[in-house]
């Protein structure tokens, strides 16, 4: 089953006839109407159609065989085997860049641990847009930490430093167990988009309602088509409680127009013809803020109200009621914010800083423009780590970013996202628990001038309306090897608690049909038990076409005790020789001798063997 991205098809006859099965999102634009057309005119015919309906048709039965009511509510699980899966795959994800002084893992008689940082106290559990789902709980860094506190009988205490958010981080947290979200076909008062609405006035019963767990609500499915229309009035209420005083930033982004109040009090208004934005598509306002002085612990009636009558006027790209994005949190000066961070990292035993990105940098629909970490985030690195030298650095992110305080740094741990259990994942193996044993699955560029796709990255582009991924096939470390560019931290780079040794590479004799296996021995050289990713590259140095210096063709991990020694070994296949030659629309393996290099990663070779392929063959790969 073949289904477009959303919005994604342009054409009718050339997406059917590719093999296109369904049009997303419905009702369909390019099909319907449009194919019953094409058909007419003879540029499709039944043949073509068959069978994109036989895959619909059986997606639907198998939809219906699952018995999962298409309507049903969303249901999560949460058993403690789950837990601990996730809190495994966290672990093993996380990767050692720099381990220079052996502060990890943490040693017994440390008595105090800083946890600072934007990303310490939120759980960033993954990218944004379509890589989010609702989580049925999270575990953050810091209470990951904590934990770790407890076992090793060391306090832990956190501030946040400075902050590194795109827009206001989501106030899910805050209104617990959630909010309500109702729905009129018509204004359900004449002052209902007032700046100073008469809350004392009963609004009547509402059209249709729903309640969310979230304040990030692109309203474009799980609303009741048949009772609420196209055009509406809408009203979100919650209640807000803080966990800190003194002053909060709200920010509010609508598709719409709307105001919101904070115990009847106006704090956001975006009724008088907001300014768009790049959220939801372009749909969207620009983030509008607001503050208020509130008090831990005390109850605040949030209320939002807003009308998508203008918005679904200027004509909206999917069937969409609009968009709800409230965020808040407490304001922070960054020089007061600094200086706190540095006095508690002063006087502990040990600083673990906790930054990156989230989803508001990595997300759907637009390009990062730099690889920069946000805000002041390198500046507070830098002067934490001045103010204590045994300081951890943890970087969450989903691609590369600069580090120029990389060289002052003696810790630093790349943690990606994690998932639910990121917090107990990543103290796993701060404590030791876990031995690293991670590799990086990209390329840390030094500078984004370094980068294959500098030329065209983000909006960038060499021509209007055009994004051309001119780095053709030299991707990533490719891209900077045939370049001869040294990276910040090459593909395939992570450390151990441990060490490992290579010796004794092998290969088959290759097959006509290009299948040969390759083995080496891979030795615990440490004191711990530890586990080794070992990867398999081709060079081919006699191509007809240019191909990278070296390619990853297989990878192996390896489970040793201190001291142990295993043979390792990894198959290969005709894809491991073949490249595409777009002239012939064919895979092809040329004939001649192929160097296998084993090692530790892209830039570091251990091993090296040479195979030979007797005679050139060809497949389609179809």
């Amino acid at each position: 089953m073949v289904m477009s991205d959303w919005i994604g098809v342009y054409s009718t006859v050339e997406s059917i006839k590719a093999g296109l099965d369904l049009e997303m999102p419905g009702p369909p634009v390019m099909r319907g109407k449009a194919v019953e057309r094409a058909m007419v005119a003879e540029k499709l015919f039944p043949a073509d159609i068959d069978e994109r309906v036989r895959k619909i048709i059986g997606l639907y039965k198998h939809a219906l065989d699952s018995a999962i009511p298409f309507d049903g509510p969303e249901n999560s699980i949460d058993t403690p085997e789950l837990r601990q899966l996730l809190r495994t795959a966290a672990a093993d994800s996380v990767v050692l860049l720099k381990n220079d002084k052996q502060l990890l893992p943490l040693k017994q008689g440390i008595k105090k641990i800083a946890v600072i940082g934007p990303n310490a106290k939120p759980a960033m559990t993954s990218g944004g847009g379509s890589a989010q789902l609702r989580s049925a709980w999270t575990v953050s860094p810091l209470q990951g930490i904590e934990e770790v506190g407890k076992a090793i009988g060391a306090s832990v205490e956190h501030t946040v430093g400075v902050t590194s958010h795109s827009t206001l981080p989501l106030v899910d947290a805050y209104i617990q167990p959630g909010a309500d979200l109702e729905f009129w076909n018509s204004q359900p008062s004449q002052d209902f988009l007032n700046l100073e609405p008469d809350f004392s006035v009963q609004l009547p019963a509402c059209d249709w309602s729903t309640s969310t767990h979230t304040s990030n609500c692109f309203l474009a499915d799980g609303i009741d088509v048949t009772k609420v229309n196209e055009i509406c009035f809408m009203r979100y209420c919650a209640q807000f409680t803080p966990d800190e005083s003194g002053d909060w930033e709200f920010g509010l982004t609508i598709a719409g127009r709307g105001n919101l109040y904070l115990d009847g009090k106006l704090i956001i208004e975006l009724s008088d013809n907001p300014a768009q934005g790049p959220a939801w598509f372009g749909m969207g306002t620009i983030e509008q803020k607001g503050t208020a002085k509130l008090e831990t612990g005390k109850k605040y009636e949030i209320e939002l109200r807003l009308s998508n009558e203008k918005f679904v006027s200027r004509g909206i790209p999917i069937p969409c009621y609009g968009g709800i994005r409230l965020g808040a949190f407490p304001v922070i000066n960054p020089e007061e914010g600094i200086r706190k961070a540095t006095d508690l990292a002063a006087k502990s035993d040990v600083a673990i800083v906790v930054i990156g990105l989230n989803n508001d940098w990595e997300s759907e629909g637009f390009d990062r423009q730099n690889i920069d970490l946000p805000g002041l985030t390198n500046r507070l690195v830098g002067e934490v780590i001045k103010a204590n030298p045994n300081t951890i650095v943890v970087n969450q992110s989903g691609a590369p970013v600069a580090m120029p305080w990389i060289n002052d740094a003696s810790t630093v741990l790349q943690a990606f996202y994690g998932g639910n259990e990121l917090g107990n994942g990543l103290a796993d193996v701060i404590v030791g628990k876990v031995n690293p044993s991670a590799k990086l699955a990209l390329t840390f560029p030094e500078r984004l001038e370094d980068s294959p796709a500098f030329p065209s990255f983000g909006d960038k582009g060499q021509e209007r309306g055009k994004i051309l991924y001119n780095e053709g096939i030299f991707v990533g470390y490719r891209g900077l090897e045939v370049r001869n560019t040294k990276p910040l931290f090459p593909f395939g780079f992570g450390l151990s608690y441990t060490s490992f040794e290579y010796s004794d590479i092998e290969a088959t004799p290759v097959s006509s049909e290009g299948e040969f296996s390759v083995s080496f021995t891979v030795k615990n050289t440490g004191s711990l038990p530890g586990r080794e990713v070992a990867q398999v590259y081709i060079s081919d140095p006699d191509s007809s076409l240019p191909r990278a210096l070296k390619e990853l063709k297989g990878f192996t991990k390896v489970d040793l005790a201190a001291g142990e020694s295993k043979k390792a070994e990894v198959k290969l296949d005709r894809e491991a020789l073949g490249f595409y030659d777009d002239r012939q629309k064919v895979w092809i393996a040329e004939s001649g001798k192929f160097d296998v290099l084993v090692g530790a990663s892209s830039a570091d070779i251990k091993l090296k063997v040479s195979v030979e392929l007797a005679k050139t063959f060809t497949w389609t790969g179809l």
